[in-house]
């Protein structure tokens, strides 16, 4: 089963994303991501290691994503599988997340992907990050909308 699923959106589009782990929510954000962008299979075959940074986990989400568009944008890769560990930093001073994540794809390839609609951004409209409880564990559940 996918962790994700897609939103009606006036003139965007609306993306859920859920986990059993903070972490296993943000990698479903990001493979429904890339369903938005292209269609067809995405062989894992190179790796990149991305960290972002941010004050709090909205925050944190949207440069996630945001840094996936960049490297689709500039290096022509799709990803399809996401090792993803969130921190919590310094427990001093102003809070601080922390993401770093292991993410594997391969280049784009018209022979092979279909390109489904250009996503622009990851927005701040309509953001949310909630933690619900299910049977004494905890659940986390994304809603992000993509700029198109």
């Amino acid at each position: 089963m996918r962790g994700y699923r897609f939103l009606e959106h006036t003139a965007d589009v609306g993306l859920e994303a859920s986990g059993e782990t903070l972490d296993e929510a943000f990698a479903n954000a990001a493979a429904g991501l890339f369903a938005l962008i292209a269609e067809g299979p995405v062989t894992p075959t190179e790796e990149v290691r991305v960290k972002v940074t941010a004050t709090d986990l909205e925050e944190l989400l949207v440069h996630w994503l945001n840094e996936l568009l960049y490297l689709y944008d500039t290096e022509g890769l799709l990803f399809s599988r996401f090792r993803v560990h969130i921190f919590l930093g310094e427990k001093t001073g102003p809070p601080s997340f922390k993401l770093e994540a292991q993410v594997f794809g391969e280049k784009a390839d018209p022979a092979k992907h279909t390109r489904m609609r250009e996503v622009k951004a990851a927005t701040y409209h309509g953001l949310q990050l909630q933690q619900r409880a299910l049977g004494g564990t905890g659940r986390y559940l994304l809603r992000v909308v993509f700029d198109v």
